[in-house]
């Protein structure tokens, strides 16, 4: 026994030694034993099962989310707008069972009742339900059954999940712009240029997409008019382009404005309206209003020498040169050359064949006893050169004549000053064309619509203008001081007779991926 002592008091005390009680320890385990029960096991297996939950909720979500974009996507295989829903249905499923396998964690996919819009017991459930006349709305549920271990000490042996994903597939509004110039045959690529844009319009949805069709040469022709009967009608979109005939030149101004006008007169903003241009050259005609009468001799590049200086008279037009198209007989950008027009702005139809030119009524050209239209025609166009002053300031759409290619100026008096631009070189005929179209461009983008180009390349009868077709497209490779990032991003592709059917599939895949 221990003894303490008492400093103040002078006692000593006798200090009791220390037990255990084993009563305490009891309850201690007792306590312990509880609150593993109630509070620590099922913090753990919330902890675990919840992370399963967690985890399945997420994959869950992913799974939904992404049959409901492949849904919105598959849409264009749909043979007419009546196969949308099973279309759809189909799709969704293939794409939830490859991302969500059930039996996977112990999870299993049971027959629910799912919430509107879901009339059936299926599991996932797809709807494709058009929410305004250019939208189609795909919905995704799914439920999944998540098995809990640790849980099931408190009676819960498994829960249920649910999800929705949701996608919007946009109507496309889609007008085919194809080049059908005289080059094409020479290349021997028209065909499969043919071939290559019938796959492309098998990629849009009947009854439910729209889709025209405009050829270009020397003019424009509105040869197919946008319709959402475009498999199903009589002719279809891909029997007219059966009878398709390349010939002519390249007059690209004319049918940009022509789809244009075509296209926004559809008047469907929330659809998805595009352009897709295909082409094997560079513009070298364009539209104009009026030409102005050379009044007075001066010395140019005569038009049957074109690579001699000569002095040329004033005109023996009578009155004025009205609308007619004016292009660059050479199909290059060459110092010197023939020119040729003015033509008259006769729409030519898709099985049009009589080489290079358009019928020619010269009742139709205003032009009195100018020499351009002295008899043969064919042959007395080119001395367009000797009539025509200089060239006009715009299209007749409006669109200038310069502003992108440099044109030379007039080197002759009494032109030689202020803003006129000379006629008798091919140069300044297709780069005044170029300059006409790469305007029009400007215009259809800032109204909403895309373009996309593709520009045939590797035949030795014509050279592609890559650069011109990018910007054309608003290509998102352009550098930053040409791309446009306030306009729609289209795309441009170079693409050779061998890739040509690859190029139209990928711009497809492009506009329909931009329907989502």
């Amino acid at each position: 026994m221990s003894q303490f002592h008492d400093m103040d008091s002078g006692k000593k005390w006798n200090a009791l030694p220390c037990r255990s009680r084993s009563g305490e320890r009891g309850a201690t385990v007792i306590l312990f034993s509880f609150m593993v029960i109630t509070v620590m096991a099922p913090l753990i297996g919330f902890a675990i099962d919840g992370s399963i939950c967690y985890w399945m909720k997420t994959k869950l979500s992913s799974s939904v989310d992404s049959a409901a974009l492949a849904a919105a996507r598959s849409l264009s295989l749909a043979s007419d707008s009546g196969a949308l829903q099973s279309q759809g249905a189909s799709t969704a499923t293939e794409y939830f069972d490859a991302n969500f396998q059930p039996g996977t964690m112990g999870t299993s996919l049971p027959s629910v009742s799912q919430a509107s819009p879901c009339t059936d017991n299926s599991n996932p459930c797809t709807t494709v339900v058009p929410t305004s006349a250019q939208v189609i709305t795909v919905t995704v549920q799914a439920t999944v059954t998540v098995p809990l271990y640790f849980l099931r000490i408190l009676g819960h042996s498994s829960t249920n999940l649910s999800d929705t994903g949701q996608s919007v597939r946009r109507s496309a509004n889609v007008m085919l712009v194809l080049d059908r110039s005289y080059s094409m045959q020479e290349a021997g690529a028209c065909s499969t240029m043919v071939a290559s844009a019938q796959n492309f319009v098998n990629n849009f949805v009947d009854g439910r997409d729209t889709l025209g069709l405009v050829t270009f040469q020397v003019t424009a022709n509105y040869d197919y008019a946008l319709t959402t009967s475009f498999k199903s009608g009589s002719p279809s979109l891909n029997s007219t382009l059966n009878n398709l005939v390349c010939t002519g030149y390249t007059n690209t101004d004319e049918a940009l404005n022509l789809a244009y006008t075509k296209l926004s007169g559809l008047n469907q903003p929330s659809a998805l309206n595009v352009i897709v241009m295909f082409t094997d050259g560079q513009p070298d005609s364009f539209t104009a209003s009026s030409f102005t009468v050379k009044t007075s001799a001066d010395t140019r590049y005569n038009w049957q020498n074109p690579t001699s200086y000569v002095s040329v008279p004033a005109s023996s037009c009578t009155g004025t040169i009205g609308a007619g198209v004016m292009l660059d007989v050479d199909g290059a950008p060459d110092a010197q050359g023939y020119t040729g027009g003015i033509f008259p702005d006769t729409p030519t139809a898709i099985n049009y064949a009589t080489p290079n030119y358009p019928p020619i009524p010269t009742s139709v050209i205003s032009a009195t006893n100018c020499l351009f239209t002295t008899s043969p025609y064919t042959t007395y166009s080119y001395a367009v050169r000797n009539d025509v002053a200089y060239l006009p300031s715009q299209d007749a759409y409006g669109n200038s004549l310069t502003g992108y290619k440099t044109l030379a100026q007039c080197p002759y008096s009494p032109y030689n000053t202020g803003s006129f631009y000379r006629v008798d070189t091919p140069q300044n005929i297709m780069y005044a064309a170029t300059n006409a179209a790469w305007h029009m461009g400007n215009t259809i983008r800032n109204s909403g619509i895309y373009i996309y180009t593709i520009g045939l390349g590797g035949t030795p009868e014509e050279v592609i203008d890559s650069d011109f077709l990018m910007r054309l497209a608003n290509d998102p490779t352009l550098p930053s001081s040409e791309y446009s990032s306030s306009q729609p991003t289209g795309l441009f592709i170079y693409a050779t007779a061998g890739s040509l059917g690859q190029a139209f599939a990928q711009i497809a895949s492009e506009i329909l991926h931009l329907s989502q």
